[in-house]
């Protein structure tokens, strides 16, 4: 596959750009929608407004590409989640600053939890228990559809 290139839009314009090689399979389209909305509310949103800028590129080269397409979408979605709280294991009270993220709509939280909902296998689940995160697993399961 080859690269991906994000280009965030003037603000008067309101929207995200982004172009993606033809070839691309649903799957694959996924996994790299996923990537580009964890790394945009993560990161380039963020950027963004603490530097008033309104204009950003992002480009993911081929290699990023194929590792993106390649790795599980849900333990991406739980290291998102451990950046942006911290880590589980050293933190006793992660539980409280997950839920008090999730209770403000922090966008990482929320769209985490969708990726893990929607990408639960027993790869996550190894790993959510390695990280002391297996209450989450419940979570995601009660609240499936």
């Amino acid at each position: 596959m080859k690269g991906i290139i994000l280009g965030i839009i003037p603000s008067s314009a309101n929207f995200v750009e982004v172009k993606l090689p033809l070839n691309v399979e649903p799957k694959q389209f996924d996994a790299i929608m996923n990537r580009i909305k964890l790394e945009f509310y993560s990161n380039i949103q963020p950027k963004m407004k603490s530097s008033d800028s309104d204009f950003g590129i992002v480009t993911f080269n081929e290699d990023e590409a194929n590792s993106i397409i390649n790795e599980s979408p849900a333990i991406m979605a739980v290291e998102d989640l451990i950046r942006t709280i911290g880590n589980p294991v050293a933190n006793p009270d992660w539980a409280s600053k997950f839920w008090r993220e999730y209770g403000n709509g922090n966008p990482i939280v929320g769209q985490g939890l969708l990726v893990i909902r929607n990408n639960c296998d027993s790869q996550l689940e190894d790993y959510l228990k390695e990280k002391n995160l297996a209450w989450l697993l419940d979570f995601v399961r009660a609240t499936r559809r």
